[in-house]
């Protein structure tokens, strides 16, 4: 039911993304993409969000994010959110990214 799934975030343009994305990881130039080293490039202020439920993301990616960025970074996994936690659980999801950038 994946296309189903895609469905609800990308409407009539599924078939399109879905392409457009399995295209690029299965390039053989793709292989052994690893982005992590480009991560240490970023020195600004970063704030990851995900949903705690996200059925296309997973800890590991956040931790890999901040465990490589330079400067103030910080992680919010959010509660009751899936893929897409600003429309899923707006209330907390807005309070952390406003919480945030009061703080820089």
């Amino acid at each position: 039911n994946l296309k189903e799934r895609l469905t609800k975030y990308h409407g009539d343009k599924t078939q399109k993304v879905f392409e457009m994305w399995t295209e690029t990881w299965l390039r053989p130039d793709f292989i052994d993409f690893d982005i992590r080293e480009e991560l240490k490039n970023i020195e600004c202020p970063t704030l990851v969000i995900q949903g705690i439920d996200d059925e296309y993301g997973s800890i590991e990616q956040v931790n890999g994010i901040i465990n490589n960025v330079k400067g103030r970074k910080e992680s919010y996994l959010v509660p009751d959110a899936k893929h897409t936690p600003y429309k899923e659980n707006k209330t907390p999801t807005l309070a952390k990214t406003v919480e945030f950038i009061d703080s820089l």
